[in-house]
């Protein structure tokens, strides 16, 4: 519908809701698999986790949104429809300090830290990216493709990094059995 529609922006935005689905589903399920049992987080951090993971999916489909309607090239360029484009940067603040608050609560809790450190390094990493590539493209007037993809990219590596947190598991209990099989009773094969 996308292609054949000539890319209307309602329907690019569902088009992006959709990848943004499989992409966290996808990074969840895989971080189940190679590190079943009980979640590293407590019930509480887990919610705060979940929403920092949907309120980066809502900030990125209103991007997309703000892009595929032309709002900002039209607010930059002729001053029409700059309510969607400021939106999306008064947004931006409290999705940014959610998702480190996040990362902050995580980090204080040390057995999760210890173990999970790069996860924290790399959000960090990419929300400083997000809010440099946003900057950035705004401030060229949205002309550059490469800053403008490079925003989305980041944005849909934040979320597969999120959801993989969210998911990872801290133990194997007696219900849970790891991707990894360690013993084989086949006999290798010749030939």
């Amino acid at each position: 519908m996308t292609v054949l529609q000539l890319l209307p922006s309602l329907v690019v935005v569902a088009h992006l809701t959709v990848a943004f689905t499989l992409v966290a589903i996808m990074s969840g399920v895989s971080q189940q698999l190679l590190s079943p049992g009980k979640s590293i987080f407590p019930p509480w951090l887990r919610s705060l986790g979940f929403l920092a993971l949907f309120s980066v999916i809502g900030q990125s489909l209103l991007g997309s949104r703000v892009a595929t309607s032309w709002a900002a090239h039209r607010c930059l360029n002729f001053g029409d429809s700059c309510n969607l484009l400021s939106l999306h940067r008064t947004s931006a603040f409290p999705v940014t300090f959610l998702v480190i608050s996040f990362v902050i609560i995580s980090v204080a809790q040390k057995d999760v830290f210890i173990n999970q450190w790069p996860y924290f390094l790399t959000i960090t990493f990419l929300i400083i990216s997000q809010i440099f590539l946003g900057v950035f493209s705004i401030r060229l007037g949205m002309s550059e493709p490469a800053l403008v993809i490079g925003h989305q990219l980041v944005a849909c590596l934040l979320v597969a990094v999120i959801s993989a947190l969210n998911f990872k598991g801290r133990e194997i209990d007696e219900n849970s059995q790891s991707l990894f099989i360690t013993q084989s009773t086949l006999e290798t094969c010749h030939g």
